[in-house]
C-alpha cells in the first residue's frame, strides 16, 4: 500500500490568507480626494514646491545672499517684489532658496528619524525580551531629554565646527548638516513607541504564526510580512514628522543657533525681525506665511492619510 504524503502549505498562500485587509490604491485614493482639507494641502504643497524650484530658475542665486546696501530695506514694488532686508538681499530670492534649505532639512531630518525609529520600534517588538527591555530604556532615556534644550545646546556646540559645503556651485552653511542630524537623532522616540505598538500587535496574528511553524526566519518574516503591514501608520508618521521638524529648525534660526544666515532658511529669515515689526514688516510677514502654510499644507496632508489608510473605516 503505497504511503499516503500530505500536501504541504504552500508559504506565499500562508502567509497571504490572513494579512490584514489593506485597500487597494484607488480606494485610498477616492478617500484622499474625499477629505477636503488634504486636498487643500495637497494644493498648497505643490504650490510652495513650484515656488521653490520654479523660482530658481528665474531669480539668480546671488540676489539672496549678495548684500546690496544701497537697497536697504526696501519696500516691496516693481524693482523688489517682496522687497529688501537690512543689508539690501532680495526678500524673494531668499524666500524661494531658502524654502529649499528649510525643506530640505525637514525631508531629510524626517527620514533620518523614520530609519531609526522604524528600526529599533520593529527590533523591539517583534523580538521581545532582553532586546526590548533595552532598546525601550534607550528610547525613554531620549524622551526624558528635554528636546528644545538638547537642540540648543548640541546646536552650539557643533555649528561652528563642521567646514561649508559646495555643491553645484553653492555653497551651504555646514551647520545645515549639523541641525539635520540633530533633529533626526532627537525625533525618534515617538515613531519607535508607535512601530512597537503596531508590531506587537502584528506579530500575533494567525499568518506570523503559521510562517514560524514553516520554519521561515525571523528575520524575514518581520521585514517581509509583518512591517509592510505597519506601513499606513509609519507613513503618517512620517508625513507629521517633516512639518515638525521644520518647525523646530525655524524655532532654534530664530534664536540664533540654527542654520547660519549666508545659508537662507525661512527660519533664520524670522531671526531680526522682530526689530522691524512696524518699520518693514515684509521681512517677517512672507516668510512667517509660508512657514504657516507648509505646516497646514503637511498636517492636512497627514489627516488625510491616516484617514485614508485606516483599514478599519468603512468609508469607500
Amino acid at each position: 500500500m503505497a504511503a499516503t504524503t500530505l500536501p504541504t502549505p504552500a508559504l506565499p498562500a500562508a502567509l497571504g490568507a490572513e494579512v490584514p485587509s489593506v485597500k487597494s490604491g484607488s480606494r485610498v485614493l477616492r478617500r484622499f480626494l474625499r477629505h477636503r482639507a488634504a486636498v487643500l494641502g495637497m494644493i498648497i504643497l505643490i504650490g510652495l514646491a513650484l515656488f521653490v524650484v520654479g523660482g530658481s530658475l528665474l531669480l539668480p542665486y546671488a540676489l539672496a545672499v549678495d548684500p546690496a546696501p544701497r537697497f536697504k530695506l526696501q519696500a516691496p514694488g516693481a524693482e523688489h517684489t517682496f522687497g529688501t532686508d537690512q543689508i539690501g538681499r532680495d526678500i524673494l530670492a531668499r524666500l524661494v532658496y531658502g524654502g529649499q534649505i528649510s525643506l530640505l532639512i525637514g525631508i531629510t531630518a524626517m527620514l533620518l528619524s523614520l530609519l531609526v525609529g522604524t528600526l529599533i520600534g520593529a527590533l523591539a517588538g517583534y523580538y521581545g525580551g532582553l532586546l526590548d527591555s533595552i532598546l525601550m530604556r534607550l528610547t525613554e532615556a531620549v524622551l526624558t531629554i528635554p528636546r528644545l534644550f538638547l537642540l540648543l545646546t548640541m546646536s552650539k556646540f557643533f555649528g561652528g565646527r563642521v567646514p561649508p559645503l559646495v555643491i553645484g556651485g553653492r555653497e551651504f552653511s555646514g551647520s545645515v548638516i549639523v541641525i539635520i542630524v540633530i533633529l533626526g537623532i532627537t525625533s525618534w522616540p515617538g515613531l519607535a513607541r508607535i512601530v512597537r505598538a503596531q508590531i506587537l500587535s502584528l506579530r500575533q496574528m494567525e499568518y506570523v504564526l503559521a510562517a514560524e511553524s514553516l520554519g521561515v526566519r525571523r528575520g524575514r518574516i518581520l521585514f517581509r510580512h509583518i512591517l509592510p503591514n505597519a506601513t499606513a501608520t509609519i507613513i503618517v508618521s512620517a508625513t507629521l514628522g517633516i512639518a515638525s521638524a521644520i518647525q523646530s529648525e525655524a524655532y532654534i534660526s530664530f534664536l540664533g543657533l540654527g542654520v547660519d544666515s549666508k545659508t537662507p532658511t525661512w527660519g533664520n529669515m524670522l531671526q531680526l525681525a522682530p526689530r522691524y515689526l512696524g518699520s518693514a514688516p515684509w521681512m517677517w510677514l512672507f516668510p512667517g506665511a509660508l512657514l504657516l502654510l507648509t505646516v497646514l499644507g503637511v498636517n492636512f496632508v497627514g489627516d488625510g492619510l491616516r484617514d485614508a489608510l485606516d483599514p478599519k473605516s468603512q468609508k469607500g
